[in-house]
């Protein structure tokens, strides 16, 4: 089975929109996406209408889209997530529809595919939404034989104990001085695993973001990184 792995958009259109034709272009037998949508940049909207045409796609939910969840359950974003991360969040809650929050609501916290020893999600095998696992991280022990992850925005593949972790690294926000990526597996050669990296219109982005107000100076600084 040819599996392409992608993770971590945060509402970066320009960058998904050059990633995702080349996902599509590979025409693999599922697409998994690893979650968060949404947070820190805000076309996140635009993502989702091209995702939910997507036939053969399996849908994780991430931190961020659960911070979203539940802000439109309260109705309100919290300062503090504002102040460190921008207002993309905030801008979304009050511009999401109903359509969109039942999209997200039905993304799974993990997907478990026990015929190919698959396991994925957000963060990790010990919190599905929110742990952390670097190239350089302790692994945890796992069931499975393939357990791939996003959440770090780090792009990795490890092997311990003849498991294999991975990380296809992230589309919209890469923190590993790479360019964004995604990954492509077969799963009968566990070995197979390759991250694909793309580059895309960074000054559009950067453009867009100097139209708006308070924005973090991290969000321009992480773009070029």
């Amino acid at each position: 089975m040819k599996i392409c792995f992608f993770s971590d958009i945060h509402g970066n259109f320009d960058a998904f929109s050059s990633g995702y034709k080349l996902i599509l272009k590979e025409d693999a037998d599922i697409n998994i996406f690893l979650g968060d949508i949404c947070g820190y940049y805000f076309d996140a909207l635009k993502v989702w209408k091209e995702l939910e045409n997507c036939k053969n796609i399996i849908r994780l939910l991430g931190n961020h889209d659960k911070i979203l969840l539940d802000s439109y359950a309260k109705g309100f974003i919290q300062r503090d997530y504002s102040t460190k991360y921008g207002p993309a969040l905030e801008i979304l809650l009050h511009n999401s529809t109903r359509e969109f929050i039942n999209w997200l609501k039905s993304a799974q916290e993990f997907y478990i595919n026990h015929e190919i020893s698959l396991f994925c999600c957000h963060g990790g095998p010990d919190n599905f939404l929110d742990q952390y696992l670097y190239p350089n991280s302790i692994l945890p022990k796992t069931c499975t034989k393939l357990t791939i992850m996003g959440h770090t925005h780090y792009s990795m593949y490890r092997l311990k104990n003849n498991h294999y972790y991975g990380n296809p690294g992230s589309m919209g926000q890469p923190r590993d001085g790479k360019l964004p990526s995604f990954a492509v597996l077969h799963t009968e050669q566990p070995s197979s695993w390759e991250v694909k990296h793309f580059d895309y219109n960074r000054k559009s982005l950067t453009d867009t973001l100097q139209k708006m107000h308070n924005i973090p100076e991290y969000l321009y600084n992480v773009i070029w990184r």
